[in-house]
C-alpha cells in the first residue's frame, strides 16, 4: 500500500480504495530504502541506509504553538520521539 499523507479529520482512500473518513490523528513512517525516499522527498541529505533510516512522524494539531523535539531515543526495538508545545 503507498503511504497516504492524510491526517485526522480528512477522508482518504484505504488499502481497499474506499473513502474513509476515520483518517489517524498520528503517522508514523519508517524509511530503510532510497526508493522510498525519493516517493516522498524530492531533496534530502545523503543518507548511508546501510547504518541510518529516516523516522518521519507527523501529526494533527489543533494549536498554533510551536513543537519542540526533545529527544528520540532508540531502547532495543522501541523507538521513542519526545516534544514540548511552548506555552
Amino acid at each position: 500500500m503507498k503511504a497516504n499523507g492524510q491526517l485526522y479529520g480528512s477522508s482518504y482512500l484505504n488499502e481497499n480504495g474506499e473513502w474513509d473518513v476515520m483518517s489517524p490523528k498520528f503517522r508514523t513512517f519508517i524509511i530503510t530504502e532510497k526508493a522510498r525516499l525519493d516517493e516522498i522527498f524530492s531533496v534530502y541529505p545523503d543518507i548511508d541506509f546501510e547504518k541510518e533510516m529516516v523516522v518521519m512522524y507527523a501529526y494533527s494539531s489543533t494549536s498554533s504553538r510551536q513543537d519542540k523535539l526533545i529527544s528520540i531515543t532508540l531502547d532495543n526495538k522501541n523507538l521513542k520521539i519526545e516534544f514540548t508545545t511552548d506555552r
